[in-house]
Parts: structure tokens; sequence; C-alpha cells
């Protein structure tokens, strides 16, 4: 679809030129770049500008707006907002795309964000690749431009994983001649996917450090950083599938190689500000955790109860696990708020070392049987009670592992791969307390403890990240859970407020029987 330039267009164009008229309709505050105009003409700002873009992706695709609504979908958490009657509901009912729409923040957030982070470093590459501008260092002027088309390059990436399309444009593109047309998401994907190659290339023939706030806490060198874009591009290829047949059919031989070749975790030095805004610190007694996530190792059959039943009548339970990051397997003996002495059991309320038991949730019956849990998540809680201040696991070490294990395991099916056993036991056993998976294990109970362990260790790290992948995964083998929830959006519109301006019609997706929803 081609879309004309004119004056419908104004406060599109606008978020590309960063026109600060268009900041009521983004809702971006955009205090941390410079003056467009001014730092256009300073090689030294262009720096500036271009090194604050990695901030200005993650408030696109980690803050809370964006981060409550996809943690929802993605069976991780469950809370007691208002909101969540719209996201966590059984069955699922389509994303209402309206202009109106009080949690519009799920389409909003990334599209404004990451158009705005594009756009800023559209105009480093300019200054630099089109207008020749540089620093008497060359490793400088190498390292802001392999900066710049890495941004371009996620941000690309993260938009194909959201929405069914998006516009492309990059520092050649000439608002003043060149139309702008919405691509589908795999040429959406395909162009990021050019831009990080890009990046990398610059990064691999270059020798330079990262500034320590470019992201933030991580003084890269040029050789981490292409480790970097390599995990995020293997993370970014899986998360694009919509489906298991896509999945299915993904170059495992190439995310293998990119996994095994890729930064084995990142860590964000939060300072309470925008990196506060993060999965990773979303505690407190309001937010608890999702029993589709920790009820695959209850053994007190509870679960199994709770999962079969009819939605409106379940729930919250006491599950048993042996899981020491659920519940702890010792007795513990506690002080409650009234002053009485209380026996938290053993595998059951004692508390976890990633989760504890919280108590009974005070959110209204009206929300539905299946909102609530005694759980919580509590692996990140010291950042929490801090204020937001404190390191968060953005890419943990065990999703890089599983996403190799889960290749090894793919090309070695129906034979149990004994890398891939050793990867999935080195969480299992060593933080889980599990009984370890064997080579002589049927290769379906290897695979769902594949599953399990990805989805255990990468809980409030990455927003989206469970709703992603659980999109190309499914259910568990042989179960009747594990993938969303029927008639859950497959992928999200273009925000209504953009089909506003544009004079195009509404549209979305989801719902039972709606186009692209979750089987």
């Amino acid at each position: 679809m081609k879309i004309l330039k004119s004056i419908q267009v104004f406060c599109l164009i606008g978020i590309l030129l960063l026109f600060p008229a268009c900041s009521d309709y983004l809702e971006v505050e955009n205090t941390n770049n410079p003056d467009t105009a001014t730092a256009l003409q300073n090689i030294n700002d262009i720096e500036a500008l271009v090194g604050n873009q990695y901030q200005q992706w993650w408030k696109g695709v980690q803050s809370r707006g964006f981060n409550d609504r996809v943690t929802l979908l993605g069976l991780e958490s469950t809370n007691g907002y208002s909101f969540v009657r719209d996201f966590f509901r059984i069955p699922a009912t389509a994303y209402e795309n309206t202009p109106t729409y009080r949690w519009k923040a799920v389409v909003t957030t990334p599209w404004s964000n990451l158009y705005t982070a594009i756009s800023s470093v559209n105009d480093g590459l300019s200054a630099t690749d089109v207008r020749g501008l540089e620093f008497e260092d060359n490793a400088r002027t190498q390292r802001l431009r392999a900066f710049a088309k890495f941004i371009q390059g996620i941000s690309y990436m993260a938009l194909a994983n959201h929405f069914d399309k998006a516009f492309i444009l990059d520092e050649n593109f000439d608002l003043t001649t060149d139309e702008l047309i919405f691509e589908p998401s795999e040429a959406v994907f395909d162009f990021g996917l050019k831009k990080l190659q890009e990046a990398r290339d610059i990064a691999s023939s270059n020798s330079f450090t990262l500034p320590n706030n470019w992201i933030i806490g991580n003084p890269l060198s040029s050789d981490d950083f292409v480790k970097l874009m390599n995990s995020y591009e293997a993370r970014y290829r899986l998360q694009q599938c919509r489906t298991p047949d896509c999945r299915d059919n993904l170059d495992w031989p190439k995310i293998k190689t990119l996994v095994e070749n890729g930064l084995e975790e990142l860590n964000i030095e939060s300072n309470s500000n925008v990196w506060g805004e993060s999965p990773g610190i979303l505690q407190g007694t309001i937010f608890r955790t999702n029993y589709y996530l920790i009820g695959h190792t209850d053994v007190s059959g509870k679960f199994e109860e709770w999962i079969n039943a009819d939605p409106e009548l379940r729930s919250e339970f006491v599950l048993e696990t042996a899981d020491r990051r659920i519940a702890g397997q010792e007795d513990v003996t506690v002080v409650d708020n009234e002053g009485q002495t209380v026996v938290l059991e053993a595998r059951k309320r004692a508390p976890g070392t990633d989760f504890r038991w919280r108590g009974a949730s005070s959110w209204p019956a009206t929300n539905g049987g299946w909102y609530g849990s005694l759980y919580m998540p509590i692996r990140t809680e010291d950042i929490w009670l801090n204020g937001g201040i404190g390191v968060i696991n953005h890419i943990r070490s065990a999703e890089i592992d599983m996403y190799l294990a889960e290749a090894l395991l793919r090309a070695s099916e129906p034979n149990v791969d004994p890398v891939a056993v050793a990867l999935i036991n080195k969480t299992r056993v060593e933080r889980g307390g599990l009984e370890p998976v064997t080579e002589a294990d049927n290769f379906d109970e290897v695979w769902n403890a594949m599953r399990y362990e990805f989805d255990i260790e990468t809980t409030v790290s990455s927003a989206g990240l469970h709703y992603y992948h659980k999109r190309g995964l499914g259910n568990y083998r042989g179960l009747n859970y594990g993938g969303l929830i029927e008639g859950t959006p497959l992928q999200f519109p273009i925000p209504a407020d953009e089909l506003d301006l544009l004079e195009l019609p509404y549209y979305t997706f989801g719902g039972v029987g709606g186009d692209s929803a979750a089987p």
C-alpha cells in the first residue's frame, strides 16, 4: 500500500524528523536527544545522539506499558489491574485497535519509540555516510556507524516481531521525493537483518570499545559487540515465527552458529530512570506468577485439576514441587503480620530462590477464577526494593543455552543429543534441584524439559519473550498447555492513531476464529 505525501502524514513524518509538535500523540518525551538541527553540524553531538538510542529502543520494547500486557499474553504473569481482563482472557478476544482504547500502549509504545530511535540513527548515518562528517580517529567514526546500524537492525526486527507490517527507511530515504510504503513483516525483518549484518561487518573490521553508557554497564569491545549482535539475531529470528510450522522450518544450522558465537548474557545496570522500566524489576504484591508458568512440575495433582477445570471455576492453590526455584525444600518458620508463628511447608509454601508463596490475592472475583495466583517472582526483588537500582538480566545464559539445546534436539530427533542434555541439566539440576534428564529418556520428555527450563529461567528478563516464543512452539508435547491461549493475537496491527492520520480503516487480529489468532 503506497502512502501519499500529504498533510495526512504530517505527524508520521514528524516522528521521522523528530518534530516536537507530535509529542502528545507519540507519548514520547525525547529528552535524551540534542536538537537535531544543531546535532547534524557537529560530529561530537552526532555521536551523543546515536549513543542514546539503545536507551530509546529500550523504552520501546521494555517499558511498563508494553511489558505488562505482553507478559499476560505470554502467560508469565497475572495481576490485579483492570487491563488483565483484556490480555489474559480464556478464550482470548481480539485486540481492540481504536484510538480511544485505554490500554493501547501495547502498540503505541513500540511503534513510536522504535521509529524515534530509527530516525535518530538515520540522522547520524546521514551525517557520516552522506555528508562525510568524521572524527580524526577513524575507529571512533566506525564505532558510531556500527552502533547506528545495530540500532536500525534491532529496531526493525522488533517491529517485524510485533506488527504485521511497518515502514522501511534508512539514511538514504528522502522524505521530499520518496514514498512511505507499508511493507509486510517479512520484508521489515529482512531489512533489519541486512542492517545488523552491516553493523557486524563494520565492528568485525575495526577495533573499538563502546562507551559504558551506550548499553549501560557494558563497555563492550568490538569483538564482544559482534557477539551481542549474534545473540540478538538468534533471539529475533526465533521470535519472528507466528506458528510452529514456521519455527520447524527455520534455518537451524544458522541459529546454532549464531548462539555458539554469541554473547552468553547481557546485564543492564539499572539506574531507576528509563532502564528501570524493565520486566526484570516489576515486582510487588500486585504482580503474581501465572500457574501456566510454574505448574508444570507440580506433583500434588492440583495443577492438573486447575488446567482441566472450567476457567471460571478455577481458584488459587498451593502447589507441591521439587523445583527449589519455586519452593524451598525444607520447612521455614516465620512470624506473620499478626505476630503469629507460621510454618511454611517444604515444597509448597517455603520460599524458593526465584519465586515465593505470597498468600491470597485481593482481586475482584469478577476478574475470573483463572486470574488468581498465590505465588510471585522474587529473582530481582532486591532491585524493586532498592527503587529500581541494580543489575537486570536482560539476556540470561539459560536463554542462549536453550536455543542451542533446541537446535541440537531438532537435529538429533528422534534420538536425544547428549550436549543438549547437559545444557538442560545445567539449570534443571544445578539451580532447580530436579532429577536430571538423560540420553535414555523419551525424546518428548527431554523436549518438554528444555521448554520448561527456557520458560522458568527467562521469565521477567525480556518483555514479550514468552509471548513471541510460544507462538512458534505451541503446547508442550503430549500436553494441553504450554502455548498461547486460544484466540490470542499472533501479531498486532498498526496503531489506530496512525491509521486515522492516514485515513485508513481500522483492523485487528485475534479472537477465536479471527485473523492471525492462536488455535
